[in-house]
This record gives C-alpha cells, structure tokens and sequence, in this order.
C-alpha cells in the first residue's frame, strides 16, 4: 500500500468523525499508517462533525498525534 500511494499520491482521503471530546479516524487506518511510513507529516481526509456537516481538511500536528494514540488503542 505504502509503494502505490508514494507511486500514485493518496487517491481517496480517510474519514474522521468527531465532537467536542472525541476524534476517532472512520476509514483510512491503513492509508494513514501507510503515509507515516512514508514520512507524510500530512494525511488528507474529510472530517465529520457529529451534526453531520462535512467539511475538507488536513489532520496534521496534533490531530495526527491523537489518531497515532487512537490507533494503538
């Protein structure tokens, strides 16, 4: 996965839900761990407020720490 996303870029963002106390990455566990892999400090997604708009954006900084954390959980 990681050779086909450094060869072809990422083709499809992940999916993080989230409100006002949580963060949780929906879909695109293992495009995030592949991007990591490959030293990405960027990961593309669309983001889910719990009211249900949807917004584009980057996780970055900290949200990348926290879905690192969530992901070993």
């Amino acid at each position: 996965l990681a050779e086909n996303i450094n060869r072809l870029g990422l083709q499809e963002p992940g999916l993080v839900i989230y409100n006002e106390v949580n963060i949780k990455l929906q879909d695109g566990n293992h495009r995030f761990l592949a991007t990591q892999l490959l030293g990405w400090d960027k990961f593309w997604v669309e983001s889910q407020y719990k009211r249900g708009k949807i917004v584009n954006g980057h996780a970055v900084g900290t949200v990348i720490n926290e879905l690192i954390e969530g992901l070993a959980k």
